[in-house]
């Protein structure tokens, strides 16, 4: 009897694998399907054609302008860089790649003289096709900037994007600049 039961165990369990390998190669995928494909990495089926690009970078609200003009910094209160997702300037004969919506990363770089170092600070961005956006990286709390080091937004081109000029991804400045007061 003992036998009997330990066979059938033995069969039951054997049937649930085989039927859990044959559903994971045979039946559709679906989004409960933890086990559906992923896209290939570097496969141009998803690719999006796309040229992202730093606009414009503003440093608002710099007091201090006469005290410091003849040193090396700048008292900044706003740090504002504006990017954009602008159609690509050449034609791209790849019928798979699309245009659309860019999930991307900005990033500001600056040598803050209080702390004694270089700055960075990330933010993650949704950029909408032929849209631009501003991006506010800190407002209301002053640093004092480093003005030779100068402070460069740069924004990262992800894998999935097809055309990308590379010479306006980034902008560096080293003048207090920009309308921008939030």
């Amino acid at each position: 009897m003992k036998k009997k039961l330990y066979v059938i165990g033995l069969f039951i369990t054997m049937f649930l694998l085989i039927s859990q390998l044959w559903a994971k190669k045979y039946l559709p995928q679906s989004p409960l399907n933890p086990h559906r494909p992923k896209p290939i990495p570097g496969s141009t089926l998803y690719k999006t054609k796309a040229d992202l690009k730093v606009e414009a970078v503003y440093l608002s609200s710099c007091d201090c302008r006469d005290l410091l003009n003849r040193t090396n910094a700048m008292y900044v209160k706003y740090l504002v860089g504006k990017v954009a997702n602008r159609p690509p300037q050449i034609h791209i004969d790849d019928p798979r790649a699309k245009y659309g919506t860019v999930r991307t990363r900005v990033t500001a770089t600056f040598y803050d003289l209080t702390a004694g170092r270089v700055i960075t600070i990330s933010k993650n961005v949704v950029l909408p096709f032929n849209n631009s956006k501003e991006v506010i990286f800190f407002s209301n709390s002053p640093h004092l900037i480093k003005k030779s080091f100068g402070v460069t937004v740069r924004i990262e081109v992800p894998a999935d994007v097809v055309y990308d000029t590379p010479n306006n991804n980034y902008k560096t400045i080293n003048e207090c600049v920009g309308p921008p007061i939030y």
